[in-house]
């Protein structure tokens, strides 16, 4: 039988729909009916009538979701109550119908809210000795279904007691009237239905187990959403409908209402007996004080249970009032009704009640327009964290749980239970703090490596073209250039990496750029290798087109690394693919449509180990001249950081295949603007150029004057502050560095500026990490000759030209 959804138009009398577009689209993905569990013959809570269907309490609930949530269910009967709880253990069904939320049971069980209460009874024969509660009964034999909840309690908490368990109510009640067992503890309503079909006559009730567990709804923890449902479903079941089943099944004592014609025929019989033996006077007078007497034993057993109930709820009180944990009760509108001790205690000891709730925390949800209250009544609970509102000096973060209250099926309230995990979160961060320091030493090393191999061409190739003859300067120049550029790179590449940056993201066309970068790879990669691309429309991403090069670089020079010795093939592809609500959670992304980058080659592969370090930084398996092991754990952050994955799949000896995921975006895709090429040129404008370090200043000096503009060099900023008060009007434009001893450049600007406040002034730094909110300039060192004269020029009040190199004033970049 498959799943059925209700299809037909919902008309005045039709019922409303509980369920929301997700939650059926769940329910339809499992592409199966759900299924519930339960044992044969529980009466009168769960048991087969004539057709095979689930009768008695469970049953009623069932048909009532089944009408209110508009979905059917299957069933899977056991032969015993622990067989049904081994089913689901092993995942043989979704829900068990009626069950106590026992903590052994939720490893693989979740529970709703409470359907109702079942008291447990001691029972006893007729000559056993009485007792009230368990503690009586250290030292006894004391027998119940196996699998039930207070198995777990008894062998736990009472040590003393030993336990026999049944597979049922009848073995059970059968074994105590034969004495194999000295006392038997069952649900009431269930043993005195027992009781009377087996003719047992030697038993009595003399006390009851003080704790009250409350029924529940039992559904698979590995379905959360097949919680949210049934709980949605529960709570749609009237006042009204949980009252006509407890007068059905439970009020009249267990009784099955199948049965009551054979009752009715033992009480027609009773009654018959009765009139015989009423025919003497004495009998009829003896019966009658038994029966008093009887009543009378029945209303004190009644006077000591109600006097244990309200013994049980004073310590439960003292017990939530004293525990180190925060219990807060809250009434529908959302003010305090309740607050233990440690909450009041927590915010300084002042009175608590009446109060909104939302006064005294502040919500730290990840999604800040979620209502938790809101949350409660679609979910069943909330948890999440939150600050306490309170002085500074008794500030708590606090993990909070909310769940309903519920008062025959109404919602009454709420009740807020939650720890402080403020000492907890200061353990992390001291953690985390201690892995940065780690990770920095790995950095530290391979930085150190990688510039040492970088200074070598540099420095090599300046000393040859001081000592040799120039026709050769061009060649070393050449290589200074390229060593420089590298150096440069790295750099980048390191402050990306290490701060998060993530560029200028814009509407890209993801298919352009690719086919763009393809043409340079067919002549970097080895001729032994063929590189193959099917690129399709995929639309628009959102992504820095550097960035997006620098991805596809990586990973294809990777790819022919792998295939450098007996070469291959490498394949580029670009496709579309919808990702569901399934495969989403799989791999940590949000539902929707991706673009799909797949790079593959048939390379050496690599093993499970390797596949789990690729993306760490400085971790290669290149020798050391070809690889700083930056490249995969840069494009690892760059693709986070655009909202994507990527997924591997690799096999020893079979090459590798690296899917890039990109979200889309549904705008139009910019185009690559054309750089203006000409070199801009001075007119013999001043400018102001300050860095404490002399070799750069001397190359900007060079630079500068070779652009055609007078300079002014100084390598001490008070020497400079002090020319400029001197004669601020004969200086044009300040180039100033950031970093400097004793004044630094916002100093330095800003002293500059409180004299001419119309100057233009450009900060320069290497470390964009360090530049600050000042309305300036900023340059990001090294620049280029054409992005330094294009910046000068622009300043000046010449073309506007937008480079990367200089923003624009009303952006600085962020610390």
């Amino acid at each position: 039988m498959m799943f059925l959804l209700v299809t037909a138009p919902v008309g005045a009398d039709d019922p409303v729909e509980l369920l929301n577009q997700e939650e059926r689209l769940w329910l339809e993905s499992l592409g199966r009916p759900l299924i519930v569990g339960t044992d044969r013959d529980y009466r009168p809570y769960n048991f087969l009538d004539e057709n095979g269907r689930l009768s008695g309490v469970a049953g009623d609930y069932v048909h009532l979701l089944e009408e209110k949530l508009q979905i059917q269910f299957d069933l899977k009967t056991y032969p015993s109550f622990a067989a049904s709880l081994e089913g689901a253990r092993n995942r043989e069904f979704d829900l068990l119908p009626i069950l106590i939320a026992a903590p052994e049971r939720k490893s693989y069980l979740d529970f709703t809210q409470p359907v109702f209460e079942t008291k447990d009874r001691i029972f006893v024969r007729q000559d056993g000795e009485s007792a009230s509660n368990l503690r009586d009964l250290a030292g006894r034999r004391v027998g119940l279904v196996e699998g039930f909840a207070l198995q777990a309690t008894l062998e736990r908490d009472y040590p003393q007691v030993e336990v026999v368990t049944f597979p049922n109510e009848v073995d059970g009640l059968l074994a105590l009237s034969l004495g194999s067992v000295d006392a038997y503890v069952s649900e009431v309503g269930t043993a005195s239905y027992y009781i009377q079909r087996e003719a047992i006559t030697n038993l009595r009730l003399v006390g009851e187990v003080v704790s009250f567990d409350p029924q529940t709804v039992g559904t698979r923890n590995d379905f959360p959403e097949l919680g949210h449902i049934i709980g949605k479903g529960l709570a749609a079941i009237s006042p009204e409908e949980h009252a006509e089943i407890q007068r059905r099944w439970i009020n009249i004592g267990g009784v099955d209402p199948t049965e009551l014609s054979q009752l009715w025929r033992r009480v027609a019989i009773a009654l018959f007996v009765a009139f015989l033996a009423l025919i003497a006077m004495s009998i009829w007078t003896m019966s009658l004080r038994r029966v008093v007497a009887r009543r009378t034993g029945q209303l004190e057993n009644e006077l000591v249970e109600r006097k244990m109930v309200e013994a049980a709820k004073e310590r439960l009180a003292v017990a939530v009032e004293q525990s180190a944990e925060f219990v807060v009760i809250v009434d529908t509108a959302g003010d305090i009704e309740y607050a233990n001790l440690a909450f009041v205690e927590a915010l300084g000891g002042q009175s608590l009640q009446g109060r909104a709730f939302d006064s005294v925390i502040t919500w730290n949800s990840s999604n800040p327009l979620e209502d938790p209250f809101r949350a409660v009544r679609d979910r069943g609970n909330w948890t999440g964290r939150v600050s306490l509102a309170g002085d500074e000096q008794l500030a708590a973060d606090v993990r909070l749980t909310i769940s309903p209250i519920f008062d025959q099926g109404k919602l009454n309230g709420y009740v807020a239970t939650g720890r402080d995990v403020t000492r907890e979160e200061q353990l992390e961060a001291q953690l985390r703090q201690s892995e940065k320091l780690s990770a920095l030493g790995t950095l530290a090393g391979g930085i150190a490596h990688d510039f040492n191999n970088l200074l070598v061409p540099i420095l090599g190739y300046t000393d040859l073209i001081r000592r040799r003859s120039p026709e050769s300067s061009a060649t070393h120049l050449q290589a200074i250039a390229e060593a420089s550029e590298r150096a440069r790179d790295l750099v980048e590449r390191i402050l990306m990496f290490g701060q998060g940056e993530t560029g200028n993201p814009e509407p890209l066309d993801l298919r352009l750029e690719i086919e763009g970068s393809i043409s340079f790879l067919r002549s970097v990669i080895s001729k032994t290798i063929e590189l193959k691309d099917d690129l399709r429309d995929v639309g628009a991403v959102m992504a820095d087109r550097s960035q997006v090069q620098q991805i596809l670089l990586n990973l294809c020079t990777n790819a022919s690394d792998a295939m450098a010795v007996s070469g291959g093939t490498l394949s580029i592809t670009l496709e579309s693919r919808t990702v569901d609500q399934q495969t989403a959670h799989e791999l940590d992304l949000r539902p929707g449509n991706y673009a799909v980058l797949k790079v593959s080659d048939t390379g050496v592969g690599m093993s499970d180990d390797i596949q789990a370090r690729i993306f760490e930084p400085y971790f290669t398996q290149k020798q050391q001249a070809k690889g700083t092991g930056l490249g995969l754990a840069t494009v690892h952050g760059i693709v986070s950081q655009c909202g994507g994955t990527i997924v591997v799949r690799s096999t020893p000896g079979e090459g590798s295949q690296f899917q890039v995921l990109l979200p889309t975006v549904d705008v139009r895709p910019s185009q690559p603007g054309q750089r203006i090429q000409d070199m801009p040129q001075g007119r013999g404008q001043m400018i102001m150029l300050i860095d404490d370090d002399e070799l750069v200043l001397d190359a900007l000096r060079v630079m500068l004057e070779g652009l055609g503009y007078a300079v002014s060099s100084w390598s001490s900023p008070t020497s400079a502050l002090d020319a400029f008060r001197r004669d601020p009007q004969s200086v044009d434009l300040v180039l100033t560095d950031l970093s400097m001893p004793g004044v630094t450049g916002v100093q330095l600007a800003e002293e500059v500026h409180s004299i001419r406040a119309e100057l233009p002034l450009a900060i320069m730094t290497g470390n964009k990490s360090q530049s600050h909110e000042y309305p300036a300039r900023w340059i990001a060192k090294p620049m280029t000759l054409q992005s330094l004269a294009e910046c000068v020029q622009e300043m000046l009040g010449g073309a506007t030209l937008a480079t990367a190199s200089c923003p624009d004033d009303s952006e600085p970049p962020n610390p």
